[in-house]
């Protein structure tokens, strides 16, 4: 029952404080750590004792006081018991031995009010910090950060002072007015409480508290004691809240009644605007200078707060009549009739009164604008070739802004806009000036003829080539037009031919010709080409030598051209082969060739020759030879010769391979007929030989079968294979680590070790043997069990602990053992439990089956702290105090209290032993083990017995 009544009063203060924006929320119980921002932080009602550590996010915050830069920093918001507070935060365990610094705030969006900044390797010392002008009841911030980022557990001690607020008083009725009217500007007060953290007014609907915009402000103390309300329609209460963000807030109204003064209304006035000014008759006398409807009202009558009774009358002044034609624009030399008057120069307004249909005067007005345009083409003169482009001139054309120009040729087609015009062809051209301006388009158009004499004279030419038979050409030009110039220029031409008509040129080139007309100047230029071709073919040869591989030579022969002609010379040149280009021969001696380029008639000539080289060497392949099983190898004896010419040796037959066919004596494990080639490797030319080698050797076949793993599941294998010969002749050895007197003769023997095993299988009847072998490899390696940390179950995990099981390789099996552990979570790696017990957790590598173990200890707190609030009390007209014993009560460390009753105040509701009591009811007692967050109730009742006796007396007879 005492838990449930805490949970309901937490949760009133809590649901109230939130109905305030400027107010920070209380925390829960239990607190939260410290928040990251200023903005996130709840109230602590009694933050003394707290303990936590700066672990948060890097804020980065701007510099505090100057002298902090913020990193990890936390934040704690309090309400002020006193005046004057001064804290001490204990450090200790800090990662950097820095410690921290801290520092007290009003609010989070100004500087702190005091700052204590630490030092370096302040880590474990204490660290105070005071302030002397707190307001007790008001909410403040503690900001803790850590010294350059450094990371500590601490304790907040408060030292003096007193961070547990004081409930505030019942405050007063607000002071002020009771009736009021729409638009009224009034005052309301009520005397300061004491314990206020804030003053929440709220007055009437569509009113409006301090010039501000709505009806509820909440105001933080000590201000927030006076407000000025401006009305509005609406009636109703203005009420005040007073708290602190740890109290249930407290409330007193006043009833407010708005009666609003009705205006007096006098009939419309209508004027005419030529009537204008016109002035009312009601004080203030206002005047009416412009056309509308105006609602006016009279001076106030003085009235209650302002509500001023008036006088209100309308007046409607008519506006005039005004039709604005605006600006009329007329080309230069016209004119505007308008009404029968005639407006023919630039010039305006122009206005008309008129009646209008309302009777009052209409007014017409009109503005004009006489638009200039002109048209003129300045002197010209005749196109040619000297004189190949006219520019036309507008000359003495209107150069206005608003003007623009428009070229064009004998058909009307636009060839320019400017206010001059290139043209270098001849005929007739129009210029057409244009001169928009407002909504008129006024035009005029002046035209000129052009002449034009620049008929180039035309011209054509034709050169030549020069080769090893024509050393030179003649250059031929033609104009059809009679009495030109001619003028050459090129490789071959010289002052003496330049200028002739047909040049005589003696070098190849590109020749230009420029055929000039006297008359008008105009030319016309061709170009030809004189080519030249004198260079000789160039030409290699190549000869060769007769071998006994190579009978024949065939001349070789290359050039640079493509229709090239040959003519051979030497022996065994004849008619059928003097002509081609790489004649075949098969004689010896010097051949010569003459190359004739067929284009210029250009020769060349080169000389090669042909030698032989057909000298045979000798081959001895040596005698024969026999292989054993003692002698499983034989060397061939090959030699030859070839009259110290260079040589080469290939052998073929059965116990030849790339790797011995080119030695003179190689080696051979085969029976068979070998046949050696000696080579002249200067001619090419063979000689051959034959050596036979016989055998005696028929080896045993031995298997020992395919490579084998020994694992934890198969810590034995078995060896060999079935392909080994087997019979009475034929016997079997192994050899290897696993290897023993019992199974070194089985042809497939266990073994359980690993290594290289070698079998020898041997022919009892020849002596031949033959090995194999098999490589047993090991795969028993453990894998790597972790069961976690040792764990505690207290009261603040009722749903019990998780199991932190790990280990390697990654593809592990998980199997748990333990109290907790059921059929439902057995092998999950991480199972929940609720029970304490030392667990087994049991890895298997699924690979080679081993296995590994790790055991962790999960340990219980869960003993309930007692909690005896005492024997119930009485208060009585001799006992107007009495003291809470609740000694029964668990204490020591670790252990706190908390009371809630009529009198328990920030004072005493975390002692054990609340004392001078002097209010009855019912005192409820929450004792808690910080240790394991385990908590018990226990309640006690103050009666109170004032009923005083009855007293009477009886009369008795007198003596």
């Amino acid at each position: 029952m005492n838990k449930l009544l805490l949970f309901i009063v937490s949760n009133l203060i809590f649901s109230n404080v939130c109905l305030l924006a400027q107010v920070a929320p209380p925390c829960p119980t239990p607190p939260p750590p410290g928040a990251e921002s200023c903005g996130a932080a709840c109230v602590y009602c009694n933050f003394d004792g707290y303990m936590g550590i700066n672990n948060g996010s890097p804020s980065g915050g701007a510099p505090v006081c100057g002298q902090i830069t913020l990193h990890n920093d936390q934040w704690f918001g309090f309400v002020a018991g006193t005046q004057s507070i001064t804290i001490n935060i204990a450090t200790s365990n800090c990662q950097n031995g820095d410690g921290l610094q801290a520092a007290f705030f009003d609010n989070c969006q100004e500087d702190a009010l005091t700052c204590n900044g630490g030092s370096g390797s302040g880590g474990g010392q204490p660290l105070p910090l005071t302030y002397n002008d707190f307001v007790p009841g008001q909410t403040y911030y503690l900001m803790i950060d850590g010294w350059v980022g450094d990371v500590c557990n601490y304790t907040i001690e408060v030292l003096d002072g007193s961070v547990t607020p004081p409930a505030p008083s019942q405050p007063m009725v607000p002071i002020g007015p009771t009736k009021v009217c729409p638009g009224a500007v009034v005052e309301y007060t009520i005397p300061d409480v004491p314990g206020a953290g804030y003053y929440q007014w709220i007055t009437p609907p569509g009113s409006k508290i301090n010039t501000g915009t709505t009806n509820n402000v909440t105001l933080p103390a000590p201000d927030g004691t006076t407000i000025t309300v401006t009305f509005g329609a609406s009636g109703g209460t203005v009420c005040v809240k007073v708290g602190n963000a740890c109290s249930t807030p407290l409330q007193a109204c006043l009833n407010v009644i708005n009666q609003p003064i009705p205006p007096t209304l006098k009939p419309d006035i209508v004027v005419c605007y030529e009537d204008l000014p016109f002035t009312w008759d009601e004080q203030p006398f206002t005047t009416v200078s412009l056309p509308g409807t105006y609602t006016l009202s009279s001076a106030v009558f003085d009235s209650y707060l302002g509500c001023d009774s008036i006088v209100k009358q309308k007046i409607i002044a008519k506006p005039q009549v005004k039709t604005n034609l605006g600006i009329q624009y007329i080309c230069e030399g016209t004119c505007l009739i308008y009404n029968g008057n005639s407006y023919c120069n630039t010039g305006g307004p122009f206005q008309e009164i008129l009646e209008s249909f309302q009777g009052c005067d209409s007014v017409v007005q009109v503005s004009l604008v006489s638009v200039p345009v002109n048209a003129a083409i300045g002197p010209v003169q005749t196109i040619d070739c000297n004189n190949p482009i006219l520019t036309l001139s507008s000359s003495g054309s209107t150069t206005a802004p608003t003007a623009t120009y428009t070229w064009t040729n004998a058909t009307w087609t636009p060839i320019g806009n400017q206010a001059t015009q290139a043209v270098g062809t001849g005929g007739t051209f129009n210029l057409v000036v244009t001169n928009a301006f407002g909504t008129v388009v006024c035009k005029d158009t002046a035209t000129v003829s052009v002449t034009a004499n620049n008929t180039p004279p035309g011209v054509t030419i034709s050169g030549g080539n020069i080769t090893c038979t024509a050393s030179s050409v003649t250059l031929q030009a033609n104009s059809p037009t009679s009495g030109v110039n001619y003028a050459w220029t090129g490789p071959g031409i010289t002052p003496a031919n330049q200028n002739l008509q047909n040049p005589v040129v003696n070098q190849p080139g590109n020749y230009v010709v420029t055929a000039t007309n006297p008359v008008n100047g105009c030319t016309s230029t061709i170009s030809t080409l004189v080519t030249g071709d004198v260079t000789p073919p160039v030409i290699s040869v190549t000869g060769g030598m007769i071998t006994c591989v190579q009978p024949n030579v065939t001349l070789g022969s290359t050039v640079n051209i493509p229709n090239a002609t040959f003519n051979w010379n030497g022996p065994c040149i004849h008619p059928g082969n003097q002509n081609l280009q790489n004649p075949v021969v098969n004689c010896t001696g010097t051949f010569t060739v003459t190359v004739t380029n067929m284009t210029n008639g250009c020769s060349s000539t080169a000389s090669t020759s042909v030698d032989q080289n057909t000298s045979i060497p000798s081959a001895d392949a040596g005698p024969d030879q026999t292989i054993s099983c003692q002698q499983t190898s034989v060397i061939l004896n090959g030699s030859g010769n070839a009259g110290g010419a260079p040589l080469a040796f290939l052998w073929t037959g059965p116990g030849i391979n790339a790797g011995n066919q080119g030695l003179p004596t190689p080696s051979v494990n085969q029976a068979g007929t070998y046949l050696l080639s000696v080579s002249n490797t200067a001619n090419g030319c063979i000689k051959t030989d034959t050596v036979v080698v016989n055998s005696s050797v028929i080896p045993p076949d031995a298997d020992a079968g395919a490579d084998q793993i020994i694992t934890c599941t198969a810590p034995t294998v078995t060896v060999g294979g079935t392909g080994s010969s087997q019979g009475a002749n034929f016997s079997v050895s192994w050899a290897g680590p696993g290897i023993n007197a019992g199974n070194q003769s089985q042809n497939n023997p266990g073994v359980g070790l690993p290594g290289l095993y070698i079998l020898n299988v041997t022919n009892t009847t020849t002596g031949c043997n033959t090995k194999d072998s098999v490589q047993v490899t090991q795969n028993t390696t453990a894998p790597a069990a972790n069961a976690g940390t040792d764990q505690t179950l207290t009261c603040s995990s009722p749903n019990g602990v998780t199991l932190n099981g790990s280990g390697t390789p990654a593809n592990i099996t998980f199997f748990w053992s333990g109290l907790g552990i059921g059929g439902n979570n057995d092998t999950l790696q991480n199972p929940n439990v609720t029970s304490p017990d030392t667990y087994t957790l049991q890895v298997t590598d699924p690979v080679n089956g081993c296995t590994a173990t790790d055991q962790v200890v999960i340990m219980q707190d869960a003993n309930l702290p007692a909690a005896n609030a005492g024997p119930d009390l009485e208060l009585n007209c001799t006992v107007n105090l009495v003291n809470i014993n609740a000694a029964a009560s668990s204490s020591g460390p670790g252990i706190t209290y908390q009371w809630s009753g009529p009198e328990i105040t920030p004072g005493n509701f975390n002692l054990q032993n609340p004392s001078n009591i002097s209010l009855p009811g019912t005192y409820s007692l929450t004792v808690t083990n910080t240790i394991n967050n385990c908590l018990n109730t226990d309640v006690l009742v103050i009666e109170i017995d004032t009923i005083l006796p009855v007293a009477s007396a009886e009369a008795r007879d007198s003596f």
